[in-house]
C-alpha cells in the first residue's frame, strides 16, 4: 500500500465522522424592535420556529426593546411563554 493511498483514505474517514457529528444550527428568530407587535405577526413568527424545530434546528427568540421599554420586561417574558405553549403543541 503506498503513502498516498494510505493518508486519502484516512483524511476520507475523519470527514466522513466530522459531517456524521455535526450540530444543529441555531436558528434566531426576531419579534421585532418594539413590544408592539401585533398578534398575527408573533403567529407568523411562531409558524416559522416551528419550521426550523420540524427541519432540526434549534431556535433562539429575540426581542428588542426601544428607549424606555426596557422597565416592561414582564410583558415579553410573558410572550414568551405563551410561544413555548403553542410550540409545544
Amino acid at each position: 500500500m503506498d503513502y498516498g493511498k494510505f493518508r486519502f483514505e484516512t483524511s476520507k474517514k475523519e470527514r466522513t465522522a466530522r459531517s456524521a457529528t455535526k450540530q444543529a444550527e441555531m436558528k434566531e428568530v426576531r419579534l421585532g424592535r418594539s413590544q408592539k407587535i401585533f398578534e398575527h405577526d408573533v403567529e407568523i413568527r411562531v409558524e416559522q420556529a416551528r419550521r426550523f424545530l420540524i427541519d432540526g434546528h434549534k431556535v433562539q427568540m429575540v426581542q428588542q426593546f426601544k428607549g424606555r421599554e426596557i422597565i416592561h420586561k414582564e410583558t415579553a417574558f410573558k410572550r414568551f411563554e405563551d410561544i413555548v405553549k403553542e410550540l409545544g403543541e
